[in-house]
């Protein structure tokens, strides 16, 4: 299992119209703009799916791909 957080506050007020669902109101913690205000590559050098991904790529390439 690989597992990813991000640590932040749910915002009253929404702020942003990219991405989807709570990222008009997350704000992450450390951060001046919600999810919805960063462009997708910022977003996914913080997310919880990114940081997970590159813990599976990580273990991928030392597991599979060193092996052949």
């Amino acid at each position: 299992v690989f597992e990813g957080e991000i640590l932040g506050e749910i915002l009253r007020q929404s702020r942003g119209s990219a991405g989807f669902g709570y990222d008009p109101v997350f704000l992450p913690t450390g951060r001046n703009r919600t999810t919805a205000e960063m462009s997708s590559s910022e977003k996914a050098a913080i997310s919880h799916r990114g940081k997970a991904m590159r813990q599976f790529l990580d273990w991928f390439s030392k597991t599979y791909l060193k092996a052949n």
